[in-house]
């Protein structure tokens, strides 16, 4: 862990379609809305609030990696994009999404 100001910090890094995107656990201070996580595709960086419950942390860890997912393939939702080529592009990906979204579990001892 890594002390910044007040407050502790996780961070880890991943590799998606050869781009390397930061995660981080921070405190509520960090995400200025109400969201439980954000993802910027410009810093490559996602954000997961870590004061929720351990369930809570992965289903958003989760969700964030769904969004860096897609923008790392040039995927930035809209509503040009049918139900089935989400769910397609999904249930091709689905192990390497998994297999990632389980390493952050680890790393991050949730």
């Amino acid at each position: 862990m890594k002390e910044m100001g007040d407050f502790m910090i996780k961070e880890i890094k991943v590799i998606i379609n050869n781009l390397e995107w930061t995660i981080k656990l921070v405190n509520d201070e960090d995400i200025t809305d109400d969201n439980m996580g954000t993802t910027s595709l410009p810093n490559q960086l996602i954000k997961v609030r870590m004061n929720m419950k351990a369930s809570q942390i992965k289903s958003t860890l989760t969700h964030e990696l769904m969004h860096a997912y897609m923008y790392s393939y040039g995927l930035a939702y809209s509503g040009d994009m049918s139900h089935e080529f989400v769910v397609e592009f999904i249930a091709c990906n689905i192990d390497n999404i998994n297999n990632i979204r389980n390493y952050c579990i680890e790393k991050l001892g949730l």
